[in-house]
């Protein structure tokens, strides 16, 4: 269907407006800003399938303004239809087609011309402005999606996308480049985290010679501060004991000199003699005590010294604890130490191997210096997939190109043997030649058309003059019953009123006057058909007269023409239908050719690009074949080797770094078991040196400990019983002592009354009573005094009073010493309390080193991990290769399955663009459009240019009307000031492909409000309509 005119009665600001007739290619509707183009659009659109809401700039007006009228002339399979609606209040419309009313055959008729096209189908696809270009949804439809997308994957494609999406999966699980995490950076992370544990556990054995160290320092320092405060204690004990025994002493002394002081008396009183007798009596009674107390000291200091004990034992006591206590750790050192011997041997075994594998040029030192952190392998592996990459890419291009250069020779070729059988010239100067004569033969063959017109209307005119002449009179039966009516009516009326019957008289004379009246219509039909066969008789000699004499001229110049057209053939009697379809034929090679040429050109410039490219692909190959050979130089590989077998001996290279690390990792050990063992071993020797014993045998180091734990045991038991003899045998002694006081107290105390009573006898005590009731008293003070002073004593029976001591002795000087020492004792006590806590801990911190066994375990949490790192690495170089040989498959399942559409919709890109984008894509299974431009480079549509976006989208827009056209469907696409956004170069692109696009039938109305571009189209032969700039409505529009 294609439109012919459009008629505006009444919509929008459009009110009487008339378009002349539309060509069948490109049409050009030009108007300023606000003239009404868009409402033009929408009018076609409403035409067609109704009208929608009305403007909002005349709602709430009156009725006749909301109420939209008008029509379209529209061209279908040769025959016109005049589409008809009329609509008001914002209702779609009425439709009618040719005259016809009724609405719902005008509206089946309508969808027949239309095609059974939807309506959100001709917006989206053949009524196209701006905005609705830019816009990537409008074609996301159900009905433009499958043709744009392709949506059928088929079993393959299914197959592809599955595979992909789970390879991917599993690959990203092992390792995701973009953030750098996975399963196998994981185990990398742990293998060096148990690494650096490892080597901090080498360092516990250095720790653990430290703490013993301390430990020994420790304790000789606590055993020191012990004597120190013991010490202190003492001279504490003997100040508090001065303190107490001051008093007494000094009030003893002071009753002696009062005493001294006292006359002699002669006599003493009576009781006196009593007294005497008492002390006397008391002497008697302590003589033997002191004598069987000392008896009983002798015999427990006798048995003390029975207690005998090795001196040697007891002075190295803490020696042999110290020894006994490594028992346990000895017992494991011995067996550990022969075991580490085997693996370290076995390990040298291994490591020797590896490095044999390597070859002859590789050694243990060149191996420890070779770098196997997870940093230089990933680096290894980014350089050997740049150079792998880039490798396929250039084989990909090269193979490319040759097959390009291959089809443009061939190309080349063919045209030049097509040139050869179509003439002299070049391709143009041909085409414009069999346009003119294929333009020529047209008008030919339209002058034999009106010649077969006019012999047919000549035909017509003579048989039509033949049948006026013809005409036939009025046949005789007419006349005999018209008459029959006229004479059977004048009886009857005469026979009814001759017998009196009225009615049958009227009845005769109604059948009389019958007759006449019919006899004279006849006549005077007859009369009239006459005259006007004869005037028609006229006007068609007449006729055929003009006819005649045209046809003579047609006659005449057909000869002419043809003889112009087709100069030396005989072609009058030949079919101007034969001569225009060779002429056809001939053009359309001669375009096919053209077009042949024009892609060979095209075809040359991408091979000239792909040379560059390929240029350029070799130079990226040679800087990563470079940085790979850098790579395999650092790492100490030759830089000659492949990736395949790069890969391989680095495999080999870390299998035997593991193996030489494995085997420094068990000489380590035994270093440090063995290390242990002979301090131990070294300890023990110092001991048994110490205790003048023998060279001990490694066999008999237990028994030996078992002998020195036992005569420890035993020599501290006979110690602690020699001390408790000593003690009692001092207790003994002091009781001793007590008792000579005592005896020596009342010698003292006789001699004193004696001497009190200044006589030798009773009778002398007697003279003297009242000097001896004094001495009473200071002897009854004395005797108080004693007792305190025997009571301190008592007290503090380790201590003696020296009396040099009492006589220096200060109080306040005393005080401060005391002071003094207790100070000294809580900084004494603090101190060693500091010491036994760090003993504490030292012990416990040696205690668990000696326990730990958490070395083995991280070397054997290496060894798995390092094992898990080997399967994940294989599973991920395996991923990696099945993920390139898939993505070779899916470019190739894109290359061989894109939708036709597409297809056709490069053509009209890379016309529109001048070359600068040269395919259009859709991802498999993906709702996505990717174009490549002339580089190569893949781009998606949102990071096209705003211009460069709609260019796509129109060039899609006219492969998918080329394919609806193949399939039947002919509507005209409305455009409203696409090339807006264009630059000049691509606006003149874009104009060329359109007139090409129109020139295969396709009708297209142009809206426009730019001049330069109706200027653009007006060179190309195209005259654009021009809109009236202002109309009534408007103007209210505006004023409104």
């Amino acid at each position: 269907m294609k439109i012919t005119e459009i008629h505006v009665d009444r919509f929008g600001i459009w009110q009487g407006l008339a378009l002349p007739t539309f060509d069948s290619g490109l049409n050009v509707i030009y108007g300023p800003n606000e003239t009404g183009k868009s409402t033009l659009m929408r009018f076609v659109r409403g035409v067609l399938y109704g009208f929608g809401p009305p403007e909002p700039w005349v709602a709430g007006r009156d009725t006749h303004l909301a109420s939209s009228k008008g029509s379209l002339r529209t061209i279908h399979e040769g025959q016109e239809y005049d589409i008809h609606r009329f609509a008001r209040h914002g209702e779609r419309g009425a439709a009618s087609v040719n005259g016809f009313d009724e609405e719902l055959r005008a509206e089946a008729a309508i969808t027949q011309l239309l095609s059974k096209t939807s309506e959100a189908m001709f917006e989206r696809l053949f009524a196209v402005d701006l905005h609705e270009l830019q816009e990537l949804a409008s074609l996301a439809g159900d009905e433009m999606a499958d043709k744009v997308y392709g949506l059928t994957l088929g079993p393959e494609g299914r197959t592809i996308l599955e595979t992909w999406a789970d390879l991917n999966c599993r690959r990203q699980e092992l390792f995701d480049p973009s953030d750098n995490s996975g399963h196998l950076t994981d185990l990398f992370q742990r293998q060096a985290e148990i690494s650096a544990e490892i080597e901090s556990a080498e360092t516990l054995r250095e720790r653990h010679l430290v703490l013993s160290h301390e430990r020994d320092e420790l304790q000789a320092e606590i055993k020191r501060r012990k004597v120190s405060q013991q010490q202190l204690q003492s001279q504490l004990q003997g100040h508090r004991f001065l303190e107490q025994a001051w008093p007494a002493w000094n009030q003893v002394r002071e009753i002696r000199f009062e005493l001294e002081e006292l006359p002699t008396l002669s006599g003493f009183p009576e009781d006196g003699l009593h007294r005497l007798a008492r002390i006397d009596e008391e002497i008697d009674s302590l003589t033997g005590n002191d004598q069987s107390a000392i008896a009983e000291a002798k015999s427990l200091h006798a048995e003390s010294q029975t207690c005998r004990t090795d001196k040697k034992t007891l002075l190295h006591a803490t020696a042999i604890e110290t020894v006994c206590k490594h028992r346990e750790q000895l017992e494991e050192l011995l067996p550990n130490a022969t075991a580490l011997q085997q693996r370290g041997a076995q390990a040298a075994e291994t490591r020797d191997e590896a490095v044999d594998r390597l070859g002859t040029e590789w050694s243990t030192d060149r191996l420890a210096k070779v770098d196997t952190s997870p940093t230089v392998q990933l680096r290894l592996l980014d350089a050997a997939h740049s150079y792998h990459n880039r490798l396929e890419r250039r084989s990909r291009i090269r193979r490319r190109y040759k097959q390009r250069a291959a089809a443009c020779s061939r190309r080349s070729r063919e045209l030049q043997e097509s040139l050869k059988e179509t003439g002299d010239g070049t391709i143009a100067e041909q085409m414009l030649a069999a346009k003119q004569r294929l333009s020529q033969l047209q008008e030919l063959h339209g002058m034999r058309l009106r010649e077969a017109e006019l012999e047919q209307r000549q035909a017509a005119l003579t048989e039509r003059l033949a049948r006026i002449d013809e005409t036939p009179p009025m046949p005789a039966w007419a006349y005999l019953v018209l008459g029959f009516f006229g004479v059977a009516g004048v009886i009857f009326s005469l026979v009814g009123f001759y017998t009196g019957l009225t009615a049958n008289g009227i009845v005769g004379l109604m059948y009389a006057l019958l007759g006449t009246a019919c006899g004279g219509t006849a006549y005077a039909l007859k009369t009239h058909a006459e005259s006007v066969a004869g005037e028609n008789a006229e006007a068609l000699s007449a006729e055929l007269r003009d006819l005649e004499i045209r046809l003579r001229e047609s006659r005449d110049e057909i000869p002419r023409q043809l003889d112009e057209t087709v100069p030396g053939e005989n072609h009058v009697d030949s079919p101007t239908d034969e001569l225009m379809i060779q002429q056809s034929r001939q053009l359309a090679e001669l375009e096919r050719l053209a077009d042949v040429e024009e892609r060979i050109s095209n075809r040359r410039q991408q091979l000239s690009d792909w040379r560059g490219k390929l240029q350029q692909v070799q130079r990226d190959v040679i800087s990563a074949r470079q940085a790979w050979s850098e790579v395999l130089t650092e790492v100490g590989l030759k830089e000659t080797l492949r990736v395949d077998e790069a890969f391989q001996e680095w495999r080999r290279i870390i299998e035997a770094k593991n193996a030489l690390q494995s085997c420094a990792a068990i000489d380590g050990q035994l270093h440090a078991s063995r290390g242990q063992l002979d301090m131990i071993l070294d300890s023990i020797a110092r001991l048994a040196d110490q205790l003048d014993w023998d060279e001990i045998d490694t066999d008999d180091l237990m028994t030996v400990l078992d002998v020195w734990q036992e005569e420890l045991v035993n020599a501290q038991r006979v110690q602690s019983e020699r001390q408790t003899l000593r003690r009692e045998a001092r207790s003994k002694l002091r009781h001793a002592a007590g008792f000579r006081r005592r005896l020596a107290k009342l010698h003292v105390l006789r001699a004193g009354l004696l001497t009190e009573g200044n006589a030798s006898s009773v009778a002398e005590f007697e003279a003297n009573a009242a000097a001896v009731v004094r001495r009473k008293e200071l002897e009854s003070a004395l005797f108080t005094a004693n007792a305190e002073l025997e009571t301190v004593c008592a007290n503090q029976p380790g201590l003696a009073i020296v009396e040099e001591d009492l006589l220096d002795f200060e109080m306040a000087g005393n005080t401060a010493k005391l002071q003094q020492l207790d100070e000294s004792l809580e900084q004494s006590a603090s101190e060693l309390q500091s010491l036994f806590e760090r003993l504490g801990s030292v012990k416990q911190e040696l205690t668990d080193l000696e326990s730990d066994r958490q070395g083995t375990h991280l070397r054997f949490n290496r060894a798995r991990v390092e094992d898990e790192m080997t399967q994940a690495a294989e599973e991920w170089f395996a991923l990696e290769l099945s993920s390139r040989a898939l993505t070779a498959m899916q470019q190739q399942f894109e290359r061989d399955h894109q939708p036709a559409t597409l297809a056709a919709a490069t053509k009209y890109l890379a016309q529109m663009t001048r070359g600068r984008y040269r395919n259009i894509w859709t991802p498999l299974g993906k709702q996505s459009l990717c174009i490549d431009n002339d580089q190569g480079r893949s781009f998606r549509v949102e990071q096209l240019s705003g211009g460069t976006r709609e260019q796509l989208f129109l060039a899609i827009r006219l492969a998918i009307v080329e394919e609806l056209s193949r399939a039947g469907v002919e509507l005209p696409m409305v455009l409203d000031d696409v090339f807006a956004n264009f630059d000049e170069s691509r606006t003149e692109a874009a104009v060329e492909t359109l007139l090409e696009f129109a020139g295969r039938g396709q009708q297209i109305l142009l809206l426009t409000c730019h001049q330069h571009l109706a200027r653009i189209l007006d060179t190309h032969g195209v005259n654009a309509i021009w809109l009236p700039e202002s109309c009534p409505s408007i103007e209210e529009r505006r004023a409104g």
